[in-house]
C-alpha cells in the first residue's frame, strides 16, 4: 500500500500537467503530446488538470485514489516495475500507459524529456547528460520488457 501511495503522490504532481509557459513552440508541443496522455488517463478514470509552468495545481482526490487503486490491482512484480518507471518519467500516467501497453517505454521516455530535448535543440547536447539519458532510456526499456514477460 505504501508503494501505491507513492505512485499516487507522483500523479499529484505529474509531469504531463506542467507545460512550460514559454516559449510558445515548446508549450504547443507539450500541450499536443501530453494532452493526449491526459485524455488517455481520463479514459481510465484519472482526470488530471494541467497547471501552468511550475505553479502547483492540486489534483482531485478522486483522480489520485484511482491511480492508487490501479496500482493496488497489480501483483508485486508489476508494482515494482511501475514504481521504478514513475520517478524515471516524473509521471505516473506515462508509466501506467507503458504498463498497460498503450505506450512504449522509449516513447514515454521521449515524452518525459520534451523540455530537455528542446533545450538540447537550442544549446546543444551535453555529453554527460546524454550518457545519463541513454542509461535511463535503457533501464526504462528493460522494465518494459519485464512487463511484457509478465504478460502485461
Amino acid at each position: 500500500e505504501a508503494v501505491a501511495d507513492e505512485i499516487a503522490a507522483y500523479a499529484g504532481t505529474d509531469l504531463i500537467c506542467y507545460p512550460a509557459e514559454a516559449p510558445t513552440s515548446l508549450r504547443a508541443r507539450q500541450d499536443a503530446e501530453w494532452g493526449r496522455w491526459r485524455n488517455w488517463a481520463a479514459e481510465h478514470g484519472i482526470r488530471l488538470e494541467p497547471g501552468s509552468g511550475i505553479v502547483h495545481r492540486a489534483q482531485s482526490p478522486e483522480a489520485l485514489a484511482r491511480v492508487k487503486a490501479l496500482a493496488l490491482e497489480l501483483d508485486d512484480f508489476a508494482l515494482t516495475g511501475l514504481a521504478s518507471l514513475v520517478p524515471m518519467y516524473g509521471s505516473a500516467i506515462l508509466a501506467l500507459a507503458v504498463l498497460k501497453g498503450a505506450l512504449s517505454a522509449e516513447a514515454a521516455h521521449d515524452l518525459s524529456r520534451l523540455d530537455e530535448a528542446f533545450q538540447e535543440s537550442q544549446w546543444g547536447i551535453d555529453a554527460e547528460a546524454a550518457e545519463r539519458t541513454a542509461a535511463i532510456r535503457a533501464e526504462a526499456m528493460e522494465i518494459d520488457a519485464w512487463f511484457r514477460a509478465l504478460g502485461l
